[in-house]
């Protein structure tokens, strides 16, 4: 399924060898399933991750975790299900305030249990229900495009190894 293809109607999505996405749009939140179809379940083997996170606040972003520590920690050796959470996050509120909103924040959190279901499934619920409609659709599609780029990140880092350099990531965050 081409990400062209991605809408908030759409019930499942599935991308090659990547991962699927089972959505499910209630009144006041989305749920999303999520089974990976990688080796990878955490970040802990993907150490470029934060180097392709360029959105302008997702490092400084809230994060409850069993660790209690700030996201730009976390990410380093977190869960697939928890990240993509998180760039979800990020993605509506950006969306939301480019729509005109003053400001914008959206909750989230990722369950999964490993012991009932296969490892890599996750359950991500977002707080963005019908009223945010209109970004959801949006949200998900550059969430899975930057996604995808985290999962194939050696490809990604040699493709644009200025971009994602340490000095290129340091003036990208003085910037914003």
């Amino acid at each position: 399924m081409s990400l062209s293809q991605v809408q908030l109607g759409l019930p499942e999505i599935s991308l090659a060898n990547l991962f699927s996405l089972s959505i499910a749009s209630q009144k006041d939140s989305v749920h999303i399933q999520m089974v990976m179809k990688t080796s990878h379940v955490t970040t802990t083997s993907m150490p470029e991750t934060s180097a392709i996170l360029i959105l302008p606040s997702i490092l400084a972003s809230q994060c409850y975790n069993d660790r209690n520590i700030p996201f730009a920690e976390e990410v380093i050796s977190t869960e697939l299900g928890h990240l993509f959470e998180h760039i979800l996050l990020e993605y509506l509120c950006i969306l939301k305030v480019a729509k005109g909103a003053k400001e914008a924040i959206f909750n989230g959190w990722t369950d999964w249990d490993w012991i009932k279901e296969p490892s890599g499934t996750f359950h991500i619920t977002v707080d963005a229900g019908k009223d945010d409609e209109s970004i959801v659709g949006e949200g998900m599609q550059k969430t899975i495009r930057l996604f995808k780029m985290i999962l194939n990140q050696s490809q990604t880092i040699k493709s644009f190894p200025d971009q994602f350099s340490e000095n290129s990531q340091l003036l990208l965050l003085s910037k914003n």
